[in-house]
């Protein structure tokens, strides 16, 4: 998993308003090589997100991790490399910090969520064998 370290390392003009309300975006090869994971200055500076408006007490944006996968995924899911990353990244952060399968959500998924993201194909995979795989990769390191 390649990483890129945003937006000071990654020129202003890369980082665009969308990126900058996720903690981590995952490349599809524009702005980025295909699956590189890109930090943001959320993280860094541990701001609460922007991804999720209108959830009750804003409790999505304070606690919740946005990991924006770039690309539209209506008809196909995301790349091959950026599934690899999102794997990784999330198996990483789920275990570090004790989040439970079941708080892995869509956007589409937070309440007053007014969005189809994450698009029809990748919320299915998600909740399916996106799942699924990352059970047994975490299973695998207990």
């Amino acid at each position: 998993m390649e990483f890129v370290y945003g937006p000071r390392d990654v020129p202003e003009e890369r980082w665009s308003t969308t990126k900058q309300w996720a903690k981590a975006v995952i490349t599809n090869g524009d702005g980025g090589s295909d699956g590189q994971v890109q930090i943001g200055s959320r993280w860094w500076k541990q701001k609460w997100g922007a991804h999720t408006g209108g959830t009750p007490d804003n409790e999505y944006n304070e606690y919740g991790i946005g990991i924006c996968v770039v690309g539209n995924f209506m008809d196909h899911n995301p790349t091959p490399e950026q599934l690899k990353s999102a794997r990784e990244l999330v198996a990483y952060l789920m275990e570090t910090y004790k989040i439970p399968m079941r708080n892995l959500i869509g956007h589409k998924d937070a309440p007053n969520a007014l969005t189809e993201c994450c698009g029809r194909m990748f919320y299915r995979y998600l909740h399916g064998r996106f799942k699924s795989q990352l059970r047994t990769q975490l299973a695998a390191v207990h």
